[in-house]
């Protein structure tokens, strides 16, 4: 009895201890989780280098009972994208999904790019594959043999797609 009771206790106490480190906000007007990178642990905090992981969010899923049965179906990552300094943290978001093993899907750059299929893109929605839209299009589509050839800048340089049966 002596030993769980002691037992209880100093896991209250380095649960408490630890506090500030395990909790989240999770409520207010302000709600945030927060992971907080640092290298050098467990000496003096120093700055993250780019490349470095900033943090990983999983959502796992019991798969079958026994060793290896929780797996991870989806995650999104975060690394340092650019040199980091003072008042300054470039990082991506990666979203990643598939099982067994987790494949970069998408990304989100730093600079707000969007990347589907490829983790380098160089244009607003950047997709690298085959895409599907279904409904009304509303916006405008510059079509062009020439890649170097700027997009349209005012509604008169527009291409308008038509659709003929037989």
């Amino acid at each position: 009895m002596k030993k769980s009771v002691f037992s209880m206790l100093l896991g209250i106490v380095f649960c408490s201890a630890l506090y500030t480190q395990l909790s989240a906000q999770s409520g207010g007007t302000n709600p945030q989780l927060i992971m907080y990178r640092y290298n050098n642990y467990p000496t003096q905090p120093a700055p993250v280098f780019q490349g470095d992981l900033l943090g990983t969010l999983r959502w796992n899923g019991l798969s079958a009972i026994g060793v290896g049965g929780i797996i991870t179906g989806a995650s999104i990552q975060s690394y340092a994208t650019g040199p980091v300094s003072n008042g300054m943290l470039p990082a991506n978001m990666v979203f990643r999904t598939g099982a067994p093993d987790q494949l970069n899907r998408m990304v989100i750059t730093s600079e707000g790019l969007v990347g589907i299929g490829t983790m380098n893109p160089q244009f607003n929605l950047h997709t690298v594959g085959n895409t599907h839209t279904t409904g009304d299009f509303f916006g405008r589509i510059h079509m062009d043999e020439n890649g170097g050839n700027p997009g349209p800048d005012t509604y008169t340089e527009e291409a308008y797609l038509e659709y003929k049966s037989g």
